[in-house]
């Protein structure tokens, strides 16, 4: 997506369009994020290739976080409990929640990510070598 849309336009993207950030086994599509909610939400798509290790645990202060599994079957670490969902599964991870995520399976994982507050994009930028120990490529740059 190569413009920035205002927060009073409606948004329109087809499959795997939005801003996308490639962090080695893990690619993030961001379809709305800061500029186009002013920092209410975010809503991404988030592609976890076979053998990814997750980010590392962690949590956010004060972001909620929502996670749709769209295919495969990812593990997730809520807490301290790691548990393996199925394709259809939904999760809500509160503030201050523990977790992280993997995909051990043979197949990739498609994840619908939404947050609230302002955990973005560029956000998520700014952590690639957090994630994947290499520079974070996005069609942005």
């Amino acid at each position: 997506m190569d413009r920035v849309q205002k927060t009073e336009e409606v948004i329109l993207l087809a499959a795997d369009e939005g801003r996308r950030y490639g962090m080695g086994d893990l690619t993030a599509i961001f379809k709305v994020d800061e500029a186009e909610s002013g920092c209410r939400y975010s809503v991404s798509e988030w592609l976890l290739d076979p053998g990814f290790e997750g980010v590392g645990p962690h949590s956010h202060q004060a972001n909620e976080e929502l996670f749709h599994v769209l295919d495969g079957e990812p593990e997730i670490l809520i807490g301290d409990s790691w548990t393996v969902v199925a394709k259809g599964t939904f999760v809500r991870i509160l503030a201050q929640t523990m977790h992280d995520f993997h995909n051990r399976r043979s197949r990739p994982v498609r994840l619908r990510h939404a947050a609230s507050g302002q955990q973005t994009g560029p956000d998520i930028h700014g952590g690639c070598a957090r994630i994947s120990r290499m520079p974070c490529k996005t069609d942005m740059e």
